[in-house]
């Protein structure tokens, strides 16, 4: 049997385009975060070796887990800093490839990209038995334009990649999905190395190399038609949220729940250990609720991931949305939205999803105004926030770390970390000539 290549997954870089979320990579799902996830997917399909590029929260993540993967060789490498992009990755850890795995094959992959095991078992099996062929790329297969790289092919190979070039100049319906499998990587590797020099501030370095790997050699294309979900802007955590609800086979309760036998749970939904379901919840799946989590009275979750020690409390709705740990909720409508840590919500905060006009809502990153595709899209909250009673978050409003929204704001613009928006109200306070007449009975 062929040996297995060295899988180099890319877990670093600043998350910039993120905010006012956090570390992406580290973000759970189902109880598992990216990281663990892969790590989990490359050993079950028997990969062995393993270097990680990390951001320091993942670096952190894997040193304090690194007994849960002693069966695996995997050497961590923190992303340095002055090369932007997929590049700056690969780079950071070249010096660690040559030095333990010189001449072996190299199995490139982002950590947060999201797709079925099917990728990695088509592209293995192609690499075991095409031996004249060097390098070898999965390809989506697009139904509708996205702005991604496409390849361009001639004689059935591809000899070159074209980044966002519009729906009417789409050289092929194949875009390009970071699984790039080198039998022999040093040619690809210098090529980085040699572009970095003139272009060290550029974010397509790796895909300028990658372009002209292919006009030189050429490469065979694998194709993947399944699911596929890249977390790039904070709204696709619901994306990727979807993409793994939908893998809930069945509903799991933990034998140490508590579930009311007043409460209703339906479709596929799992409960993990500690949670309490109290009389009158409703739980509508496919949903996950993580450890020690109450579920109030009177209350309807559904499509929805909660993490764990989070308090849903008595009449709140929470929908569609990703509640990370910590999250404390009375009496408030959470729809579409992203709370990411340690948040509590007064009496009477809501949520706002839907413009007026139900047309797709935009949001700012970076100054730059982004469709979300979306029409039904919340507020994305940081971690440690505070909302008092009866405040209201417009659709697609992002909230910074550490800040407090006060009671009675209607919040309609994105609020930066480590501030307080308060309302101003004037009283016009008379004397009332007003008589009540006592009602009979």
């Amino acid at each position: 049997m062929t040996e297995k290549p060295v899988a180099l997954l890319l877990a670093g870089g600043k998350s910039t385009r993120f905010w006012p979320l956090s570390e992406k990579n580290t973000y759970t799902y189902l109880g598992k975060n990216l990281v663990e996830r892969h790590i989990e997917t490359l050993k079950r399909l028997g990969f062995r070796d393993l270097i990680v590029v990390s951001s320091d929260k993942v670096f952190d993540w894997l040193v304090s887990n690194s007994e849960r993967f002693s069966d695996f060789n995997i050497n961590y490498v923190k992303q340095k800093e002055g090369i932007n992009g997929m590049a700056g990755a690969v780079l950071s850890a070249v010096e660690n490839y040559r030095t333990h795995f010189n001449g072996r094959s190299l199995y490139i992959l982002n950590c947060n990209d999201i797709y079925d095991d099917v990728v990695h078992e088509n592209m293995m099996e192609k690499f075991e038995n095409r031996a004249d062929v060097d390098v070898f790329v999965a390809g989506y297969e697009i139904k509708k334009y996205l702005p991604l790289g496409y390849f361009i092919f001639e004689s059935g190979k591809i000899v070159g990649i074209k980044e966002k070039p519009g729906e009417d100049k789409m050289p092929s319906n194949l875009a390009n999905l970071v699984a790039h499998l080198f039998r022999n990587p040093e040619k690809f590797l210098l090529k980085i190395e040699k572009i970095a020099k003139d272009k060290s501030n550029k974010d397509d370095i790796y895909e300028v190399a990658l372009d002209l790997l292919f006009k030189e050699q050429g490469a065979e294309v694998v194709a993947y038609n399944g699911r596929w979900e890249i977390l790039k802007y904070p709204w696709h955590v619901l994306s990727v949220m979807d993409y793994f609800l939908s893998e809930i086979r069945n509903t799991l309760i933990d034998p140490s729940a508590e579930v009311s036998d007043k409460a209703i749970i339906s479709d596929k939904v799992i409960i993990a250990e500690g949670v309490k379901i109290m009389e009158g919840a409703k739980i509508v799946g496919p949903c996950y609720i993580g450890k020690n989590t109450v579920i109030g009275n009177n209350t309807m979750v559904r499509d929805s991931m909660v993490g764990e020690n989070c308090v849903i409390g008595f009449g709140s709705e929470v929908t569609r949305s990703y509640l990370g740990d910590e999250i404390w909720l009375h009496t408030n409508y959470i729809g579409d939205s992203i709370l990411e840590e340690n948040i509590s919500l007064g009496s009477g905060a809501v949520t706002g999803n839907l413009r007026l006009d139900e047309q797709s809502i935009f949001v700012t990153v970076k100054e730059e105004k982004i469709n979300s595709n979306r029409n039904k899209l919340g507020m994305i909250v940081g971690t440690d926030v505070r909302f008092g009673v009866n405040s209201a978050i417009m659709p697609g409003v992002k909230i910074g770390s550490g800040s407090f929204v006060g009671p009675g704001v209607i919040l309609a613009k994105d609020l930066p970390e480590n501030k307080i928006c308060l309302v101003k109200q004037e009283h016009l306070i008379k004397d009332n000539k007003n008589k009540i007449i006592k009602r009979k009975h």
